[in-house]
């Protein structure tokens, strides 16, 4: 069994760690941090990288902690359509974006309370994509050093855009490739097959 947390349009190595997993658990008792993939990923935008945010409402934790469960996403600035239109125009020349955007656009158009549930919802859409159902399931306890578990929480807190193996990025002849990005950017740049491919 692997122990996930639980990311934002995750990057290729966590999604590739996912798939690859025998049995999926994810944590819901860790408290919320800050600056980490939780609630933020990345893209190719036609200035290079760019960060997507999803904002968190801070105004019901105690004393600025709360368990990944609780964690609620903020509403006062319209991020929903920032992010779908930082998408589109990064990803709409892509060779798969327009098969899979009314997909993304119901994922954006759709409130959601909780970040979990929101961060469960966009990796089903992503595996649905792939043909490959999302089997989990969810931590009732924290475990500081889980027994029986491969604890894969922290592996992906930082990213070096290390370049494994590239592949076709639509803005790649002016910025240059830039590697382990949100696996939104290999879906869209090879679909769901060639992504498949490439994370083997």
């Amino acid at each position: 069994m692997h122990l996930f947390s639980i990311h934002y349009l995750p990057q290729i190595n966590y999604l590739k760690a996912l798939l690859n997993a025998d049995e999926i658990k994810f944590e819901m008792e860790e408290h919320f941090q800050r600056q980490t993939y939780r609630n933020r990923c990345e893209i190719y935008t036609a200035d290079g990288m760019h960060k997507l945010v999803v904002p968190i409402d801070h105004s019901q934790s105690k004393e600025g902690r709360s368990r990944m469960r609780d964690v609620r996403i903020a509403y006062a600035d319209n991020w929903q359509l920032q992010h779908k239109r930082t998408i589109q125009s990064a990803y709409q020349s892509s060779s798969y974006y327009e098969y899979f955007e009314a997909e993304f656009n119901t994922l954006f158009d759709k409130k959601y309370h909780f970040l979990v549930d929101f961060n469960l919802a966009a990796l089903e859409m992503i595996h649905s994509f792939l043909k490959l159902p999302l089997q989990f399931s969810m931590t009732n306890e924290y475990f500081r050093t889980p027994k029986d578990m491969i604890d894969s929480r922290e592996t992906f807190t930082s990213n070096n855009h290390e370049v494994k193996k590239e592949y076709y990025q639509v803005f790649q002849t002016k910025k240059g490739f830039i590697g382990n990005l949100s696996s939104i950017d290999l879906l869209f740049n090879l679909g769901p097959k060639g992504l498949l491919e490439y994370i083997k």
